[in-house]
C-alpha cells in the first residue's frame, strides 16, 4: 500500500479513481521552434498539444509556471491560445522567449545572410592562422590574441577545462558579430546559446547536469574537431527556417509572455488572468537544471560570476543537495506535513536526504497552492510527472501530487503515456529511469 493510501484518512478528497486512461496523441508532423536549442527533459510537443486541446478551449490563456524550454507555450499559441510561462531558470526564460517571439522575417533574413558571410570570412582567416581546427593554440598565442576580445570572455570558472583556448577565442568574436551586426539581435542570441555546448568539452548527450565525460575525453584523444564558426553558420540556417515554420502556423492574434518568477510565490500581477494550467514539474533529483546550464548562463551574459550564480540556487525545486537553512518551513505547511508521511517509505535516510525531500515537497505543494490561487473556479490544472526512484525505492509521482495538491484543487482523472523513443526516453540521475509520464487532472473547486 502507498503512503498516499495509507494516509487516506488524511486526505479530504472522497474522488473514486476510476483508474488512468491513456492520453492519445498524434505524431509530431511540424517541428516549428521546438528543436532550435537541446534542453533537458522538456515536453514531447505532441503530448503538450493534446493537452492544450484537451483541457483549453481557443482563445484562453494556458499557463505553465514551470515553462522550461517554452513546449507548451509553442503549442498553446499554434491551438489559438494565449500563453504565460514562467521559470526561475534565467537560460530557461531567455530561449521560452526567442522561441515564441513574433520576429521580423525580413529582419532575421538579412542577419542570417549578413553573419553567414561574416562567419566564413572569420573562419577562413582562423584556417590560414592556425590550420584545422583540432587540438588547441598556445597560451602565450591565446593571451595576446585575447587581448581585444576580452570585453566578450565572460568570467567562466574553470575556462580552460569547459573549452580549449582556441574555442574561447573563436565564441567571443561570435559573441561580439552577434551582439553588434545582428539586426535580429534575439535570433542570433538563440542561435549563439544553441551551439555553446557543442563547441565545448562537456558532453552535450547526457540530462543529468554538466561533465566532460570518458567519451568526451576519448573524442579528443582521437582528435575531435571544433568548429563554432559552422556551427553557428548551420545553426543560423536552420533556426531560420524554424521561426519561418512557426510564423506560418500562428496566427497575428494570440500571444505569449514569458517572465523569471518562482512559481511558489507568484501571483495574478505576474501571471495575469490565466484560464488553465498545463505545466510539468521538476523531477525529483532527476535534472541538475542549475549545473546543466552553466555555460550559457555566462557566455549570454545571464550571469556575471559566482556569487552572482550562487544567489539562483535556493530557487531551484528538485535539486540533490540542500542546505540546512534552504529547509526552513512551517512544520505544519502542507508540504512538511506530507513529507512526514512520505518519509518512512526510505527507511533510515542520512540528513541531507531528508532535507532534499522535505525541500521538493513544500516546494511543490507552495507551487500547487498558488496554481490554485491563480485558476478560475472549475479551471484545470494539469500536472505531468513520471515515476522515480529516491533512496533506493520506487515513488510514486502520481500519488505524492496528489497528496501536495491543496483541497481547493480536487482531483477529477489520470492519462498515461508511454515514452516510447529516443525524443522521450531517457535516463536520469540518481536512478530515476522514466520510461512512461503520468498526467494529473485537477480542477479549481467552485
Amino acid at each position: 500500500m502507498s503512503p498516499l493510501a495509507a494516509a487516506a484518512s488524511c486526505l479530504s478528497d472522497s474522488t473514486v479513481d476510476a483508474g488512468p486512461r491513456r492520453l492519445l496523441f498524434a505524431n509530431a508532423s511540424r517541428k516549428l521552434t521546438h528543436n532550435v536549442f537541446r534542453y533537458p527533459a522538456k515536453f514531447h510537443p505532441p503530448v503538450a498539444r493534446s493537452l492544450v486541446d484537451g483541457f483549453s478551449r481557443p482563445g484562453e490563456t494556458v499557463f505553465d509556471p514551470f515553462c522550461g524550454s517554452g513546449t507548451t507555450l509553442v503549442e498553446a499559441l499554434v491551438a489559438g491560445r494565449n500563453a504565460v510561462g514562467t521559470d526561475v531558470d534565467p537560460l530557461a526564460v531567455f530561449i521560452a522567449s526567442a522561441k515564441v517571439r513574433r520576429y521580423d522575417l525580413a529582419n532575421v533574413a538579412t542577419t542570417v545572410d549578413g553573419l553567414t558571410a561574416m562567419l566564413r570570412r572569420m573562419s577562413e582567416a582562423d584556417l590560414a592562422l592556425w590550420g584545422p581546427f583540432i587540438g588547441d593554440i598556445p597560451e602565450n598565442a591565446f593571451a595576446v590574441a585575447s587581448g581585444e576580445l576580452s570585453a566578450w570572455i565572460p568570467e567562466l570558472p574553470r575556462m580552460n577545462h569547459w573549452f580549449r583556448r582556441r574555442v574561447v577565442l573563436q565564441l567571443a568574436a561570435i559573441r561580439r558579430l552577434v551582439e553588434v551586426h545582428s539586426p535580429s539581435r534575439e535570433f542570433a542570441r538563440l542561435c549563439f546559446a544553441a551551439i555553446i555546448r557543442n563547441a565545448s568539452n562537456a558532453d552535450p548527450v547526457p540530462v543529468s547536469g554538466l561533465e566532460v565525460t570518458s567519451h568526451m575525453r576519448a573524442k579528443e584523444e582521437a582528435g575531435r574537431s571544433v568548429d563554432p564558426y559552422g556551427l553557428m553558420i548551420a545553426t543560423l540556417r536552420k533556426t531560420s527556417q524554424a521561426v519561418n515554420e512557426f510564423a506560418d502556423h500562428r496566427d497575428g492574434v494570440h500571444r505569449a509572455r514569458v517572465a523569471i518568477a518562482d512559481a511558489r510565490t507568484i501571483d495574478g500581477g505576474t501571471a495575469g488572468r490565466i484560464d488553465a494550467v498545463i505545466t510539468s514539474p521538476p523531477y525529483l533529483t532527476a535534472v541538475d537544471y542549475y549545473r546543466r546550464h552553466t555555460l550559457e548562463m555566462y557566455w549570454l551574459g545571464l550571469t556575471a560570476s559566482s556569487r552572482e550564480r550562487l544567489k539562483l540556487l535556493p530557487r531551484y525545486i528538485g535539486r540533490d543537495r540542500v542546505s540546512i537553512g534552504a529547509v526552513n518551513v512551517d512544520a505544519c505547511s502542507l508540504g512538511a506535513t506530507v513529507a512526514r508521511r512520505w518519509r518512512p517509505l526510505f527507511g533510515e535516510l542520512e540528513p541531507y536526504r531528508s532535507r532534499v525531500f522535505v525541500h521538493y515537497c513544500v516546494g511543490i505543494a507552495q507551487s500547487l497552492g498558488r496554481v490554485a490561487s491563480l485558476l478560475p473556479d472549475h479551471g484545470k490544472a494539469v500536472v505531468v510527472v513520471g515515476n522515480v526512484r529516491y533512496a533506493g525505492q520506487p515513488v510514486d509521482m502520481g500519488d505524492l501530487i496528489r497528496d501536495l495538491a491543496p483541497h481547493r484543487l480536487r482531483f477529477a482523472e489520470e492519462l498515461w503515456y508511454p515514452l516510447a523513443n529516443r525524443y522521450m526516453s531517457y535516463s536520469r540521475r540518481n536512478d530515476a529511469d522514466i520510461d512512461s509520464d503520468r498526467v494529473m487532472v485537477f480542477e479549481k473547486r467552485g
